[in-house]
């Protein structure tokens, strides 16, 4: 793509040149902004026009979502309480408590995906803990890696320069980063080198081996006490240090501001968020042109999105369908969908998640998951299809066994969002309404007609009453819906 061509295309989507803002357009906006929803909700957003829909989704989060959970004060309590002193099987129930606790903190998040009401909250602060990526491994308090989560949830639309620096001081990056062993005349480089290479300007861009050392001296004194990261004066090295071309006795805010006076921050971060919420791999001319768009946007996360949500090539072929979905984005975006009812269990979605490859707070290493055709390896998208069949037909696979438990419906699909009414139901009908649902546009006529054959035809090929109040139609319409949401289409968003 060419440089005028990106330039033209990164401007506001025009519906007088592009065509009108319709239901493609709000299906494609909820399933990147956010984890997609009904089809009421697409509807209603393209009702209401991107202007209005793109502010509607940007919204500041609301007090619910920076809600302590329940379990915060009486694990606060626990947690403050002496370890020595207990006797074994009391240090073994302390820890299958945190566990317990490390559990909820996953199954809370995976709930505000699938029913809060901010879903783009909850998409931004996955792309944040991937970015930022702090792992439940070595930070194994729940409620301080809960506090870090609300941390994205809380800023993250703000200033990136700002939520930087609120990362640098998070005790669950203090812990995770080492940055309690980075003390004065033992300086470590980790959180230093970490800071620029993976969450700033990228490897090797804009620094030096000097810089990082320099860095690393500049953020000595940290460590974490009582939960609660600290500044101790006597641990920090005070001297003058020199890095990015700033020369000063500096401290952590020195180091991020020295950063982010560098043109590669605001290209790194912008370039990463394209290619999270747009696609990859883009020009290097569009990679200058956001790079601009950020730095005039003074870094705030929110303006540079709406820019993005409002552009003709967010809606344009080349982003439309162009990524593949992440275990987290298969399960919560079928979840929004569909509604299923009886709700599986959420510890099923949560180990789905994690056999497909995405095992929420335990990101893979320091560089958080990768996205794209790593999603669909061979075990990974088999893994997709059990639970996918385990939706439509309520037959648990090997993986799921021992956190589905209990009576099983035979499918968690309701359909009576598919029924469409008349003095005989129309096949074809339900048909559309299912391709709305699950891709946000019709099938092919060849396809329509073939699956509404299955449907209203019998094994000797007479004709049948299709009627989703009967278990025949019923049985081979979930079984469409199964090869709907295996199909290649269903994977991409």
């Amino acid at each position: 793509m060419s440089s005028s061509s990106d330039r033209k295309t990164l401007a506001r989507y025009r519906p007088e040149v592009s065509g009108p803002w319709q239901s493609r357009h709000a299906y494609h906006l909820l399933e990147r902004a956010g984890f997609g929803g009904t089809a009421d909700d697409v509807r209603l957003l393209a009702e209401h026009g991107m202007d209005a829909s793109v502010d509607f989704l940007l919204r500041a989060p609301s007090e619910e979502l920076l809600r302590q959970p329940d379990w915060a004060s009486s694990w606060g309590e626990l947690r403050g309480q002496a370890y020595s002193g207990l006797s074994e099987e009391e240090k073994r129930e302390r820890r299958r408590t945190r566990d317990g606790h490390m559990r909820d903190v996953q199954r809370d998040w995976i709930q505000r995906m699938i029913q809060g009401p901010q879903p783009f909250i909850e998409k931004l602060a996955l792309f944040f803990h991937s970015h930022f990526a702090v792992s439940a491994d070595k930070v194994r308090d729940p409620l301080m890696f809960h506090e870090h989560l609300t941390l994205f949830r809380r800023q993250g639309m703000g200033d990136f320069r700002e939520l930087t620096q609120a990362v640098c001081r998070d005790p669950a990056m203090v812990i995770f980063l080492d940055s309690a062993s980075n003390v004065k005349g033992r300086p470590n480089e980790n959180f230093a080198r970490e800071l620029m290479e993976l969450y700033t300007l990228g490897e090797g861009q804009g620094y030096t081996e000097q810089d990082v050392q320099e860095a690393a001296r500049a953020l000595t004194g940290w460590r974490v006490q009582h939960f609660a990261s600290d500044f101790v004066p006597s641990r920090h090295d005070a001297g003058m240090k020199q890095l990015l071309g700033t020369r000063g006795k500096l401290g952590m805010s020195d180091v991020v501001d020295a950063i982010f006076s560098r043109p590669e921050a605001a290209r790194f971060i912008a370039v990463k968020l394209f290619e999270f919420y747009v696609f990859q791999h883009p020009s290097e001319a569009l990679q200058e042109e956001l790079a601009r768009s950020f730095a005039q946007l003074k870094y705030q996360v929110r303006d540079y999105l709406k820019l993005l949500f409002s552009s003709e090539l967010f809606y344009s072929k080349q982003a439309y369908r162009s990524q593949i979905k992440s275990p987290v984005q298969l399960v919560i975006s079928t979840y929004r969908k569909l509604r299923l009812h009886p709700e599986p269990p959420l510890d099923s979605a949560r180990v789905a998640m994690r056999l497909m490859g995405q095992h929420l707070l335990y990101p893979p290493d320091v560089d958080g998951w990768k996205e794209g055709e790593v999603w669909v390896n061979t075990n990974a998208l088999m893994m997709r299809y059990h639970w996918l069949h385990f939706l439509s037909t309520g037959e648990v696979p090997a993986g799921l066994r021992s956190v589905v438990k209990g009576d099983k419906p035979e499918s968690y699909i309701d359909l009576a969002p598919f029924r469409v009414t008349g003095k005989e139901q129309d096949a074809q009908g339900a048909l559309r309404r299912a391709a709305f649902c699950l891709f946000g546009r019709p099938l092919d006529d060849a396809a329509t007609l073939r699956l509404s054959r299955y449907l209203t035809r019998g094994s000797n090929n007479a004709r049948v009453l299709f009627d989703l109040s009967k278990s025949t139609s019923e049985e081979r319409f979930r079984g469409i819906l199964y090869l709907m949401m295996s199909s290649p289409d269903y994977q991409r968003c």
